[in-house]
């Protein structure tokens, strides 16, 4: 029984190590396209697969806001 669950939990670590080395290459392809919407805002959209979604970046005084 106890071997049983050793060798469980081993080939769920090399699966889990398999699929989290799959998933740093799939993202290895992905940029980002800047386009500037007015004076410090910009729209970043990105490309190559999935990014989540496009996102906007406003550039002020005090710092910068990721929206």
């Amino acid at each position: 029984m106890k071997k049983q669950i050793i060798t469980s939990i081993a080939c769920m670590a090399v699966a889990l190590n398999i699929v989290a080395k799959d998933e740093v290459k799939s993202q290895s392809h992905l940029s980002w396209k800047t386009i500037p919407v007015a004076e410090n805002l910009y729209m970043l959209i990105g490309e190559g697969g999935f990014t989540g979604g496009n996102l906007g970046l406003s550039i002020g005084e005090d710092g910068v806001i990721l929206i």
